[in-house]
Formats: C-alpha cells, sequence, structure tokens
C-alpha cells in the first residue's frame, strides 16, 4: 500500500491526522462489533476493513499498540441449560468488557477470536436438537437476555433442567422460549465457514 492510497482508505489528506483516523475506525468497529450478536461473517468483514486501516495507518508512520495478554476462555459447557446460559453470559461480558477496551487492530482481534470461540462452545449442545417450533426466527438479533433467563429459571422449576428435557416438553414451553431454541439450534451454521 502507498502513502497515498493509505491516505485514502483514512480519508485524510495530512498524514499527521493518521491517529486521529485510526482511532475512529477502531472506535467505530468496537461499537459495532458491541452492539451486534456474534456471526463469523460479519465479525470477519468489520475486522478486515479494520486491519486494512490499520495498515494505513503503519504505513503513514504510525506505531503498533503493544499487545495485553491473550483473553482466557473462562467457559465449560454444562448440562443444565440454566448454568449454562448464566456461565454463557459470565464468560461473554468479561470478553465484551476487554472489547470496550481494546484499542487497536491487534486487541480486537484476540478478543473477537474468543467470542467466536466461546458462542461455538456455547451453541453446540443446541445444535443436537432441532425441531423447536414452524416460527421464523432471526439469527442476526440476540433476544433479551434477562427474558430468556426468567423463562429458563420457570422451566427449572417446573423440572426440565437439561436440553433433553426441554425437547421433550417443547409443546407445553412459552413460544418466546421455543423461538430462542430453534434460533439456537441454527446459531452453529453460522459461526464456520
Amino acid at each position: 500500500m502507498t502513502p497515498e492510497e493509505a491516505k485514502r482508505l483514512l480519508a485524510i489528506e495530512d498524514p499527521e491526522d493518521r491517529d486521529d483516523a485510526y482511532e475512529m475506525a477502531v472506535f467505530e468497529t468496537r461499537q459495532f462489533l458491541l452492539s451486534k450478536p456474534v456471526l463469523l461473517k460479519t465479525f470477519q468483514a468489520k475486522m478486515n476493513r479494520l486491519k486494512k486501516s490499520q495498515e494505513a495507518f503503519l504505513v503513514l508512520g504510525g506505531e503498533e499498540s503493544p499487545l495485553n495478554s491473550e483473553p482466557e476462555l473462562r467457559f465449560t459447557a454444562v448440562p443444565e441449560v440454566l448454568e449454562h446460559f448464566i456461565a454463557y453470559h459470565t464468560a461473554k461480558n468479561s470478553l465484551k468488557q476487554r472489547l470496550a477496551n481494546a484499542g487497536s487492530f491487534d486487541a480486537m482481534e484476540q478478543v473477537v477470536n474468543g467470542l467466536l470461540e466461546l458462542e461455538r462452545r456455547f451453541v453446540e449442545p443446541f445444535s443436537a436438537y432441532t425441531g423447536w417450533t414452524d416460527e421464523e426466527v432471526l439469527i442476526s438479533k440476540d433476544p433479551d437476555a434477562m427474558a430468556v433467563l426468567s423463562l429458563l429459571r420457570e422451566q427449572a422449576a417446573s423440572g426440565f433442567i437439561t436440553l433433553e428435557e426441554l425437547s421433550e416438553n417443547k409443546n407445553n414451553l412459552p413460544a418466546e422460549l421455543t423461538r430462542e431454541l430453534k434460533r439456537l439450534s441454527l446459531h452453529k451454521n453460522y459461526l464456520y465457514e
């Protein structure tokens, strides 16, 4: 990439404006990733765009930020759906906090890889269960986590603790919960190439 191409990519005229332009690209990417569900192609596209901004920044004399340690993924799948859901959201909130503090492409890339791995581990058990409902679901929209948590607590109180138990009683589950379980069963298809 030439310096002229780099300036065009960052939409600047003076190479001295590279820091502000790169910071803005990092900020916009971070805000987008924090507000969207974790989907491989969407996240890859945003990160590829940010990588080009980083390349332009470096061509114009910018310096790479030092990398922090790689985020540790603290999540283990458990058979109880409610506990699985809580552990997932705890791990996801931790990674999203790291993402909110990431100030460069390299730092964000580490966290994004962690988020993708977390999402894969989380949805893996759900992909074994299909046929929750005939209703359409949006993969690209996360439901209200607190509402789903409340529904899962209700089911746990009724004795439906595992995915198998929920699946066996799917006709007696609230429609909002069956839609979410269907979304989770399909979500794996959007996390791999």
